[in-house]
């Protein structure tokens, strides 16, 4: 069962890691330039939703069940296998369509071979740690995923600053293959972390056509909503791509980035309510979601003010002159971030108690508001029409999800979004056993 001091503890790791992460992208920002790091950013993109649309909402599913018991971990095991081994093979089978028809490959706009294989590993590295994640989250092993991740981006902070203070100048492909390999390595001790570390034997099973069912009815529909949502976190990059080029690409990812570390506690919030909710440890009581809700809005005003006032002189000074476009971007881009870190607990909630139409009607209005703006805004205003429509978009699936949430269970407005006295103790207190 989950306590104070667990939850205490995954927010102090998550918030070293923020930082320790924020650290990588500056250094990766500086060492690609403008260009490379949009590059760097589509190949993300890319290889988000092809793992997205490859895996069928395994990761999901993987929390869901592991967390209800429904499916043995056996069972749990060689779906992951099965999912990984059909994404490797889809893969290649796409960068070979996609390279005949195009001349250059989906994940990276590059057509050496070399790059393809580069693909195929990140795509595996990101595939294998999500869905071990899922794993230990679903048996809360919260702490272990916290401590690899951090470890892992510790490792990839000091390369990084070697290569940035002491080795010179290298070509892209270099650094592109150093950050891909780093990532392999996560993969590989999230794996370690699950089957050593939290000593789980690496036992493979076959599911019957009982458990198969069970297994991808929910992993489907949850796959269907991940996808629209990643459509509509990732369809400005496409467009921007295609009608302005990589250097506005550059500075609006940076920016995009910068603004979406306030979704890091709110995912984690996510990460500990989904399983608790789907295993039956959180109840009906509705003050449990509006102390967490109103916790993190109270601490996200106070971060915002203070960033939106003191961005333009972190970037330069982070980031180098060159990035000084990024300074509206992220001032246009924060209310609509903010607003939609409520949106990401509510799903989350919605998501553990299996109410997935509500996950899915908020996300295909999430993909809608962002993209209409986009198609009319984007090929006239660019980069900051993107930022427009983003934000956008963010604040309408909030209030989306504000009020579905607040029709449904009787709550004014004001009660789920404005803080409380005493609500920092009452957080901490959530997830304490019942006595």
């Amino acid at each position: 069962m989950l306590n104070s001091k667990i939850v205490a503890t995954n927010i102090f790791y998550r918030g070293l890691n923020i930082g320790v992460v924020f650290l990588i992208n500056i250094l990766l920002s500086r060492l690609a330039g403008v260009n490379g790091y949009g590059v760097l950013s589509l190949l993300i993109a890319n290889a988000g939703i092809f793992n997205l649309l490859s895996a069928f909402g395994a990761d999901s599913g993987i929390t869901y069940h592991s967390a209800s018991g429904k499916l043995p971990v056996s069972k749990l095991l060689f779906f992951i296998l099965f999912i990984v081994l059909f994404q490797a093979g889809a893969l290649v089978l796409t960068e070979f369509c996609f390279l005949s028809a195009s001349g250059h490959f989906f994940l990276f706009t590059e057509k050496a071979l070399a790059y393809g294989w580069l693909g195929l590993i990140f795509l595996l590295s990101i595939s294998l740690t999500e869905k071990y994640a899922a794993l230990l989250s679903g048996k809360q092993q919260f702490s272990r995923v916290s401590k690899v991740l951090l470890l892992s981006n510790c490792f990839m902070l000091i390369v990084f600053s070697i290569l940035y203070f002491l080795a010179g100048s290298k070509s892209l492909f270099f650094y592109f293959t150093v950050y891909i390999a780093l990532n392999l390595l996560q993969a590989v001790l999230m794996i370690l972390a699950y089957h050593v570390w939290d000593k789980n034997p690496l036992q493979v099973e076959s599911p019957g056509r009982e458990d198969i069912k069970l297994f991808f009815s929910y992993s489907f529909f949850a796959f269907i909503i991940n996808v629209i949502q990643l459509l509509a976190y990732r369809v400005d990059y496409w467009l921007l791509d295609y009608y302005k080029g990589g250097e506005e690409l550059g500075w609006y990812s940076l920016a995009v980035r910068l603004a979406q570390f306030f979704w890091i506690i709110p995912l984690l919030l996510a990460g500990f309510i989904f399983p608790a909710v789907a295993n039956r440890q959180v109840n009906e009581d509705d003050r449990k979601m509006l102390v967490l809700v109103r916790g993190m809005n109270m601490v996200n005003i106070i971060a915002g003010i203070l960033l939106f006032l003191l961005i333009p002189f972190l970037v330069p000074f982070l980031f180098g002159n060159e990035y000084r476009q990024s300074i509206s971007l992220f001032q246009i881009l924060l209310p609509g971030v903010l607003l939609f870190c409520n949106a990401t607990l509510l799903a989350a909630f919605f998501g553990g108690k299996g109410k997935l139409i509500i996950n899915f009607w908020g996300s295909l209005i999430c993909l809608l508001s962002v993209l209409l703006p986009d198609i009319f805004l984007i090929p006239s205003a660019g980069m900051k029409g993107a930022a427009f429509a983003s934000t956008a978009g963010y604040a309408v699936t909030a209030f989306y999800f504000i009020g579905i949430y607040c029709y449904s269970y009787k709550i004014p407005v004001s009660k789920l979004l404005i803080p409380e006295k005493n609500d920092w103790s009452r957080i901490l207190n959530i997830f304490k056993r019942p006595n």
